[in-house]
């Protein structure tokens, strides 16, 4: 209780002094009528060892567009696309290629409390995103491509539905300056996909993500922003089933980003940036309903990236 007193006696200081946000802040908020078109394209490379003997690395591209409108200065809505290009599941000598667009998401953000009025900005938000093709699982050997990571090498994949709720809050207490902080938590639906391996179906039970994150922007310059964060994921254990096969367990770990966002403003209404991100992966294990265990470690990522940013 005295941190989230103090989380918000540090929202509210110097109220009187809220700066106006602008476009690029990170606590800036659509304005009724506008128009917001993100784009971000990464280069990813992730790194595992399966069992304790045998890395696994997946590198490729990843590309997101998103689409945002403001229904009313406290109200926007969005939807969002991302596809995954050319990336490698390369185990030794052997690899296979995954392509293909992922789950659309369509989400939208309630502005509940303006820094104008009460010192910050909260925001409740929503996010669902919805399995709409098979999702298929490549092979190394014989190799065989798909359209979706492996869930145990990668952290970009996961062929369920879910559904997000999030809280955020933040504050921009000088011109040069803002905070912003972030929980939430993810329901991801009971699915399936299915392995290019023996063309089965493999079912995955529901489970729940819990996140919280922390950023800090500054802006010295109205053309020039750097900003720094930090995002903690817990994974929730969930069951795998394959029917010519033994159940297996999937356990709960917990994985966290460290980013940095280096943006321009070419012109008032357009942003390019640079960002880079580095996750720290902590082990997790899968048992089967025999008691043999698997163990994933060592587990790395590295994404860098480009975007571009147009408010119209």
């Amino acid at each position: 209780m005295k941190k989230v007193l103090a989380l918000v006696a540090l929202l509210t200081v110097g109220a009187v002094q809220a700066e106006e946000l602008k476009f690029g802040d990170l606590n800036y908020f659509l304005k009724e009528g506008q128009k917001n078109l993100v784009f971000n394209f990464a280069d990813s490379s992730e790194d595992t060892r399966s069992s304790g003997t045998q890395k696994v690395q997946v590198a490729g591209y990843l590309a997101d567009l998103a689409f945002g409108y403001a229904v009313t200065d406290r109200l926007n809505a969005f939807v969002r696309m991302a596809y995954f290009a050319d990336v490698r599941t390369e185990l030794g000598n052997n690899h296979f290629n995954t392509n293909g667009l992922q789950n659309p998401q369509l989400g939208a953000n309630y502005r509940f409390l303006n820094q104008d009025e009460v010192g910050f900005n909260l925001d409740f938000g929503a996010i669902l995103g919805i399995q709409v093709q098979d999702r298929k699982v490549g092979n190394l050997t014989p190799k065989k491509n798909g359209n979706n990571l492996d869930l145990n090498t990668s952290s970009y994949s996961d062929p369920r539905s879910f559904l997000e709720l999030n809280a955020r809050a933040g504050k921009k207490w000088n011109e040069a300056n803002e905070v912003y902080f972030l929980a939430g938590m993810v329901y991801n639906k009971a699915s399936d996909y299915r392995l290019m391996s023996n063309s089965r179906s493999t079912d995955l039970s529901s489970s729940y993500n819990y996140k919280l994150g922390a950023f800090y922007q500054y802006r010295p310059v109205m053309e020039f922003m750097m900003t720094l964060g930090a995002q903690a994921t817990r994974y929730g254990s969930y069951e795998e089933k394959d029917s010519s096969g033994p159940n297996t367990s999937h356990k709960s770990h917990i994985d966290t980003q460290f980013i940095f966002n280096a943006k321009y403003r070419l012109t008032e209404s357009f942003i390019v940036k640079l960002f880079f991100n580095q996750d720290k992966r902590s082990d997790f294990n899968l048992v089967d309903d025999t008691g043999a265990k698997s163990t994933f470690d060592r587990r790395s990522n590295f994404t860098q990236g480009v975007g571009l940013d147009y408010l119209f």
